[in-house]
């Protein structure tokens, strides 16, 4: 082969070598903090407890796509999460700019 057709190659190439693995959600940063439960609605109300970047009080939102386990990692319902349990959550970073803030839970641990 030629050089040329080498180098064509490579530059059609060099995309899918750069982004293997970019939608890969493991890859994504995710964020911990420990908190209690101060209502369970349609959205959870926390008093967060450990957290690096957080105080106060927070608003988790759920989805179907958010895994809520015991700390065993088994999974239940979100039936079982009551007032006063202690929960880790984890999330993306990303908080929003409301008062109370809220944030996506990706992951939710009753302690």
């Amino acid at each position: 082969m030629s050089k040329r057709i080498i180098s064509l190659f490579l530059l059609a190439l060099a995309p899918f070598l750069f982004c293997a693995g970019c939608n890969n959600e493991e890859e994504q940063p995710q964020f911990k903090m420990k908190a209690k439960i101060l209502a369970v609605n349609s959205h959870i109300e926390v008093e967060i407890l450990e957290d690096e970047y957080n105080s106060g009080l927070l608003w988790v939102n759920y989805s179907k796509e958010t895994r809520i386990v015991n700390s065993k990692g088994k999974s239940i319902s979100l039936d079982l999460l009551k007032e006063g349990d202690e929960i880790e959550i984890v999330y993306s970073g990303q908080v929003m700019m409301s008062y109370p803030g809220q944030i996506y839970a990706q992951k939710i641990t009753l302690l």
